[in-house]
C-alpha cells in the first residue's frame, strides 16, 4: 500500500549503541579542548624556554629571568623535585602557566641542583586567536566525522572518525581544574587518542586496496595496534610530565612507528589513486593530496617543535590537519564518497555562505575598529559606517553567490533543474496524451533519479486504478479505494504531497521497506481531481529538495493544462465532424 507519511523512526539496540559510543568519544575529545576557549579572556603566561623529551633545555629566550637567575642551554628541568600536587603538563616541553607568573623552577646544571626564578610573558593575541581557531576546527571535524560514521558505519568511516579524534590539541589548561590524583586523567586520555591517529589513517587508507573479505581482519589488527600505540604515547608523556623521567627513548619509538604508519598510509592512498579511473581518480587525487599535506605538516611538527618552531608556528602547521576532512566531505557531498548521500539544500548552502560573509565582515570591522581606536585617534564610527555601507551592498552579491553555488557545489542539480525546466516547457507544446505521459513519467522521473512513477486515474465509483506506469514495483497495489489516506489527502487539499524521509537518512543501519513513496500530485479536469501522479523514492536515497519539488509541481500543473487543452481540441474536432454530417441527425426544425 502507498503510505501518506513515512513510518515513525525507531532505533534498534545497535543504533543506540553506536550513537552512545560516538557521542561519548566526541564528548571526551571536545571536553578536553573547550576550557582552552577561556584563553581569549584569560591568556596563558608563557615562560618561553623549550625542552626536548628528556626535559633538557634546547631553546632559551631573552627574557625569562629576574635578577641574576638565568637558564642556559643544557639545563635539565627536574619535575620530580616539585610537590606531586603541583605537577602537571606545562613545564616540559613548552612551558606555560595560568597563574604564578613568577615561579622558581628546579633544574640541574652540570650535576648541581639549582632553583631559577622565572617570569612568564603574557600570551600574545595571535597565539590565542590561533588556539581558538584550532578548537573550532577540531569541533567541526569531530562533528562531521561523527555524522559520517553514523550514516555509514564501516571500517573506513570508523578509522576516519578515530583519525579526526586524534587531532593535535592546543595547549590544554583543563588540568588546572583537577586535583590529584585525577589531574593526569585529561592529558592521558588526550595523549592516548592522539597516539591512535596514524594507525587509524593507515587503516583508512588500507580499506581502498584491501579486499572486502579481509577488512574485518584489518579492523581488528588496526584496533590492537592503535590502542598499543596510544598507550605508548600516553605513558611516555605521563612519565615526562608527572614523574620527571626521561622519555626521549619512548617518544622516539612512538614517533618512528607513527611516521612508518603515515608513510604506509600515503603508499596505500597512492596505490588507490593509480587504480582509480575517471571521477574516482579525481576524487582520490584530492584526498591523497590533502592527506599528504596534513601528514607532511605533522612530520615537520614532530621534528622541529619545540626546538625550532614557536607555539604559533606549530599551531599553524597542525591546523592543516583540517584539509583531509574538507576533502573527504567534498567527496561525500558531491561525489557520493563511501556511497553516502546527504540531503544538502541550495538554500542552506546559500544561507551558510552569506552568514560566513557577514561574520567575516563583522569580525574585520571589530578587529580594525579595536586596533584603530587603541592605536590612533580615528573614530570608531568611521569604520562602522564603512562596513554598514558594505552590508547595504550585500544584496549585490546574490547573483554571484548563486552562480558560484550552481557552478562549483551543485553542478548535477543545476543540470537537473535545467532539464526539468525544459520538460515543463515541452509539455505545454505536446500534441497528444502519450507525449504528456512520457514527459511526466519517464523524462521527469529519469531526470530526478526516481525509482518509479505512475498515474492513478479516477473511475466511475470514485476509486483510482493504475493506468500508466514507469518501472512500477510489482508488490504495490494497482488501485486506491475512495477512503485511502492518499486519496483523501489529495482530494481534500488538492495540492501536491511530499513524503520526505530526511529524519531517517542520518542514522540508518538498514533500509526501511515501507519508505518508498516520494511525491504525489493531482491532475485536474473540469475543476475536479481526475488522476493522481505518484513518484517513488530517489534511487540514491536522497529526498527531493524544495526547488526540485517546486519544479515537479510545475511539471504536473503543466501536464494538467496540456491534457485539458488536448481534450478540448478533441471535443472541438468531434463537434466539427458532426457538423459536417447533418444527415446523421434528425431534423428538429420542422
Amino acid at each position: 500500500m502507498l503510505n501518506e507519511a513515512p513510518p515513525k523512526i525507531r532505533l534498534d539496540r545497535s543504533q543506540w549503541l553506536r550513537l552512545i559510543l560516538v557521542g561519548l568519544f566526541a564528548a571526551v575529545v571536545l571536553g578536553r579542548t573547550l576550557p582552552d576557549a577561556m584563553r581569549v579572556v584569560y591568556p596563558l603566561g608563557i615562560f618561553g624556554y623549550a625542552t626536548d623529551n628528556d626535559g633538557v633545555i634546547v631553546r632559551v629566550p631573552e627574557k625569562v629571568h629576574k635578577g641574576d637567575d638565568r637558564l642556559v642551554l643544557g639545563d635539565r628541568v627536574r619535575i620530580d623535585r616539585l610537590k606531586y600536587a603541583d605537577r602537571k603538563p606545562g613545564f616540559v616541553p613548552v612551558p606555560f602557566t595560568r597563574e604564578n607568573y613568577d615561579r622558581r623552577l628546579p633544574i640541574d646544571r652540570r650535576g648541581k641542583a639549582l632553583l631559577v626564578r622565572l617570569h612568564a610573558e603574557t600570551e600574545p593575541a595571535t597565539g590565542r586567536l590561533v588556539a581558538v581557531v584550532r578548537i573550532l576546527i577540531l569541533i567541526a571535524t569531530v562533528v562531521l566525522a561523527s555524522m559520517l560514521v553514523l550514516a555509514k558505519p564501516n571500517v573506513a568511516t570508523c578509522a576516519f572518525f578515530i583519525y579526526c579524534l586524534s587531532g593535535q590539541f592546543p595547549t590544554s589548561i583543563a588540568d588546572t581544574y583537577f586535583e590529584m590524583p585525577w589531574r593526569p586523567v585529561p592529558s592521558v586520555v588526550g595523549d592516548g587518542m592522539r597516539g591512535m591517529g596514524s594507525v587509524a589513517l593507515l587503516v583508512f587508507a588500507a580499506t581502498f586496496v584491501v579486499a572486502p573479505a579481509r577488512r574485518p581482519l584489518l579492523a581488528v589488527s588496526g584496533i590492537v595496534c592503535a590502542v598499543a600505540l596510544g598507550v605508548l604515547d600516553a605513558y611516555a608523556l605521563y612519565a615526562l610530565h608527572f614523574t620527571g623521567a626521561p622519555a626521549a627513548g619512548l617518544l622516539g619509538t612512538y614517533h618512528t612507528i607513527d611516521e612508518l604508519c603515515t608513510v604506509g598510509a600515503m603508499i596505500a592512498l597512492g596505490i588507490a589513486f593509480v587504480r582509480s579511473h575517471g571521477v574516482d581518480r579525481q576524487r582520490s587525487g584530492w584526498i591523497v593530496t590533502a592527506f599528504a599535506i596534513a601528514s607532511f605538516a605533522q612530520l615537520l611538527s614532530d621534528r622541529l617543535f619545540p626546538a625550532h618552531l614557536t607555539i604559533l608556528q606549530n599551531a599553524l602547521l597542525l591546523a592543516l590537519g583540517v584539509l583531509p576532512v574538507v576533502a573527504v566531505w567534498v567527496a561525500v557531498v558531491k561525489l557520493h564518497f563511501f556511497n553516502v548521500d546527504f540531503v544538502v539544500s541550495r538554500g542552506i548552502i546559500y544561507t551558510f555562505i552569506i552568514g560566513c560573509l557577514i561574520a567575516a565582515l563583522g569580525l574585520a570591522e571589530e578587529v580594525s575598529s579595536y586596533v584603530t581606536v587603541m592605536n590612533t585617534d580615528l573614530a570608531q564610527a568611521i569604520y562602522s559606517f564603512i562596513f554598514l555601507v558594505l552590508g547595504a551592498l550585500l544584496g549585490r552579491f546574490h547573483n554571484v553567490i548563486e552562480l558560484f553555488i550552481d557552478r562549483f557545489i551543485f553542478p548535477n542539480r543545476r543540470k537537473q533543474r535545467k532539464t526539468l525546466e525544459r520538460i515543463g516547457a515541452n509539455i505545454l507544446d505536446a500534441q497528444s496524451d502519450e507525449a504528456v505521459y512520457h514527459a511526466m513519467l519517464d523524462e521527469a522521473a529519469d531526470a530526478l533519479g526516481l525509482e518509479f512513477s505512475g498515474i492513478m486515474s479516477k473511475t466511475h465509483d470514485g476509486s483510482y486504478r493504475l493506468t500508466h506506469k514507469n518501472d512500477w514495483p510489482e508488490d504495490y497495489d494497482v488501485s486506491l479505494p475512495t477512503n485511502h489516506p492518499l486519496v483523501r489527502a489529495i482530494e481534500r487539499s488538492r495540492n501536491a504531497l511530499s513524503f520526505d524521509s530526511k529524519a531517517t537518512k542520518l542514522i540508518r543501519a538498514r533500509g526501511f521497506p515501507n519508505e518508498r513513496l516520494q511525491f504525489a500530485a493531482p491532475i485536474f479536469f473540469e475543476r475536479s481531481v481526475a488522476a493522481i501522479v505518484v513518484y517513488g523514492s530517489n534511487k540514491s536515497g536522497l529526498d527531493l529538495d524544495p526547488s526540485e519539488r517546486q519544479m515537479l509541481v510545475r511539471i504536473v500543473a503543466h501536464a494538467s493544462i496540456a491534457l485539458n487543452d488536448i481534450e478540448l481540441h478533441r471535443l472541438r474536432a468531434g463537434v466539427f465532424e458532426l457538423m459536417e454530417r447533418p444527415a446523421d441527425y434528425p431534423d428538429f426544425s420542422r
